[in-house]
């Protein structure tokens, strides 16, 4: 068994390695794990054989995603400036749409901001992305996240088939055209 301070972790996917000198397995941490910070590790053995280790690993808060603002935008943008409010953020972490392919979208260029629990970040739709709400994820390096349920919505781009009158002088004033 596997303990960070008195909460037992559940491991999956357990490997013993190098003669039992080495434990390799994913974690689960609940959502409501506390305290938070460095825990001591405490492992023990089958025949009741442990051992700790002070400090060993941090429990961190899991990023907590607010709004994007704007909070929509059409298909065939670039570059779209987001602002993006969340608490516990840290620097690395990433956006994405939740069950998008990534072909549709791209994230880039994060500009992180701790002083206002906010970051910036550009934001390019293709011209073919399913239109929208979309669920959106935030992940920290660490591995938390959060998910905004229809925190961003695609709509679809203005489509033009004419104008008329399709020409004006230069100079003119007061030239009212139509759009179609």
């Amino acid at each position: 068994k596997l303990y960070f301070g008195i909460n037992e972790i559940t491991l999956s996917n357990v490997l013993i390695l190098n003669g039992g000198s080495t434990i390799q397995a994913d974690l689960a941490i609940d959502a409501n794990f506390t305290p938070l910070g460095l825990q001591t590790l405490k492992i023990v053995n089958p025949d009741q054989g442990k051992t700790t280790l002070a400090n060993a690993f941090t429990i961190n808060y899991a990023p907590n995603l607010i709004s994007l603002s704007p909070s929509s935008r059409g298909r065939n943008s670039t570059d779209e400036q987001i602002i993006v409010k969340c608490d516990y953020f840290a620097s690395g972490a990433q956006l994405t749409f939740v069950g998008i392919p990534s072909s549709q979208y791209t994230f880039h260029d994060y500009d992180y901001d701790y002083g206002s629990s906010s970051f910036t970040v550009l934001l390019d739709i293709d011209a073919e992305a399913a239109t929208g709400a979309r669920d959106v994820r935030i992940m920290n390096p660490d591995l938390g996240y959060d998910d905004l349920t229809d925190g961003f919505t695609v709509n679809y781009d203005p489509l033009v088939g004419s104008l008329s009158p399709d020409d004006v002088a230069r100079g003119a004033t007061g030239r009212a055209i139509q759009v179609n």
